[in-house]
């Protein structure tokens, strides 16, 4: 739950009718936003949030310091954030 409580910062609550029917806006998006991160941080960034792997568990199988995968997320949070509410999308 901690990985999805980092999120809950960039995605809307998935539980409210709009943001229901908006959900296939959200994928797409999201998939967009993915497609242009580099390749480290989308790795990273998808062992944690849909592989739901710990800090430990990623820098581990990187060969990274869990502070670099910190640190990778936290960025990669932010620019999700701007990106959707550059999109539009209500946070």
């Amino acid at each position: 739950t901690i990985a999805l409580d980092e999120l809950a910062e960039c995605i809307p609550d998935p539980n409210s009718v709009e943001n229901q029917i908006d959900n296939r806006l959200l994928v797409d998006k999201l998939n967009e936003f993915l497609e242009g991160l580099q390749p480290d941080a989308r790795r990273i960034f998808l062992r944690r949030y849909w592989e739901v792997c710990s800090i430990g568990e990623i820098a581990q199988i990187y060969g990274i310091s869990e502070s670099k995968v910190k640190v990778s997320l936290f960025r990669t949070r932010g620019k999700l954030r701007s990106f959707l509410e550059q999109e539009g999308i209500a946070l």
